[in-house]
């Protein structure tokens, strides 16, 4: 095999890892879902009835999010301020903003 063969097989196999590593990073909206209630839980300490209806309000921004359109964004996250709200005490919302906001996707 020439040297040329050679260096294009080689190529093309680093490619093929970069898309494999590429296509393991990017997590689905369910593990999005989970990773930001357990953000939640660790951090904020919630009761398991305020758990319940945050993985549900979680679910819905993460199902809507990779649809929404960046002029659309601003409403998604009004929608998940305002459901907040309803869940999240005064404190925790106000922790949530601070501690745990900042690290999600």
């Amino acid at each position: 095999m020439t040297m040329n063969k050679k260096l294009l097989l080689c190529c093309i196999a680093i490619m093929a890892c970069a898309g494999s590593l590429m296509a393991q990073v990017t997590a689905t909206p369910a593990q999005k879902t989970k990773a930001a209630v357990t953000k939640l839980s660790t951090e904020l300490d919630i009761t398991e009835a305020q758990r319940v209806k945050a993985m549900r309000v979680f679910d819905l921004y993460y199902t809507k999010k990779p649809t929404t359109t960046p002029n659309g964004m601003a409403a998604l996250n009004t929608m998940l301020d305002n459901k907040l709200k309803n869940i999240l005490t005064a404190d925790q919302l106000e922790a949530f903003k601070q501690k745990v906001l900042p690290t999600l996707d």
